[in-house]
């Protein structure tokens, strides 16, 4: 499966993008997807917009982790350091072109939030 095949589902299917997610390797679709053999030992994310360019958040000591990604995912990578940082970065990580968070979860409530 390569990005393009991915982006033209989302978009057949009328979605933002795919929020891939691991932690400590527990998620072998996003290592699949990502072309890693193993994880590293904090979480990271990879957004796959429907339209334009993958990109990474991953713990601020994890950088060499991803230097074997898969070379066609690549794209921009931010770093994080804690929780707050973490959730702050996330939520930017999902915005659409349309300024709109692409999840359905409000991070701050730890709810649901209207859609």
């Amino acid at each position: 499966m390569i990005l393009h095949d991915i982006q033209a589902y989302l978009r057949a299917h009328h979605l933002d993008g795919w929020l891939l997610y691991d932690f400590r390797g527990t998620n072998p679709v996003a290592l699949h997807i990502a072309g890693l053999a193993s994880s590293g030992s904090r979480r990271w994310f990879l957004w796959l917009p429907a339209e334009g360019d993958p990109r990474w958040l991953i713990h601020a000591i994890e950088g060499s982790t991803f230097r074997r990604a898969r070379q066609e995912i690549g794209g921009a990578t931010a770093s994080y350091a804690g929780w707050r940082e973490l959730e702050e970065k996330l939520a930017a990580l999902v915005q659409t072109p349309q300024g709109r968070g692409a999840s359905p979860w409000n991070t701050a409530r730890r709810t649901p939030s209207p859609t």
